[in-house]
């Protein structure tokens, strides 16, 4: 095989349909909510709140969105906390200290 049809295949593998690479999201917690409130995630990708203010957060979910067979609890003070989600589905969650509320939507692969 050339050197170009190898870089062609490798470019065609890299933009094909099914190949998307895993995405990044943010959510900011303040000391009355999380910002955005509802995002729309695809398996694979990672969510990570970053606390604006210096109160921790607990984040209690309804739900299973990585897999570990129990809801999920994440808790936050100091540093950032993230989780890839691995299972489609509404997680709504909420911090149990403060009553703030957010949901994240899975989407499958695509």
């Amino acid at each position: 095989m050339g050197a170009r049809t190898a870089i062609a295949l490798a470019l065609a593998m890299f933009w094909a349909p099914g190949f998307a690479a895993a995405a990044e999201h943010v959510v900011s917690a303040s000391r009355t909510d999380f910002s955005p409130s509802r995002i729309g995630v695809r398996v694979g990708d990672t969510v990570t709140w970053v606390n604006d203010v210096p109160v921790a957060h607990e984040m209690a979910f309804e739900g299973d969105p990585v897999g570990r067979g129990r809801p999920l609890s994440l808790f936050m003070k100091h540093k950032p906390v993230s989780v890839t989600v691995t299972r489609p589905g509404t997680y709504p969650y909420k911090c149990n200290w403060h009553g703030m509320h957010g949901v994240i939507e899975v989407l499958p692969e695509q």
